[in-house]
């Protein structure tokens, strides 16, 4: 099964805090296989305030 979580972030987040958050969301019981960002300006983007970072996440039962 697939969850598509819209996060709002502010400019001070980076990609590492922004990973660790998620698996922080993430019951126990979850194994994470897969993650993928979404970057309106490419990889590195960093959203401004307000702005949105889309995260997906692939993990099993």
């Amino acid at each position: 099964p697939y969850n598509i979580l819209d996060f709002r972030t502010d400019y001070q987040l980076d990609q590492l805090k922004l990973y660790l958050k998620i698996l922080n969301l993430l019951d126990r019981k979850y194994e994470v296989s897969e993650a993928y960002y979404s970057f309106p300006l490419g990889e590195y983007y960093i959203p401004g305030p307000g702005r949105t970072w889309e995260i997906g996440l692939n993990y099993a039962f």
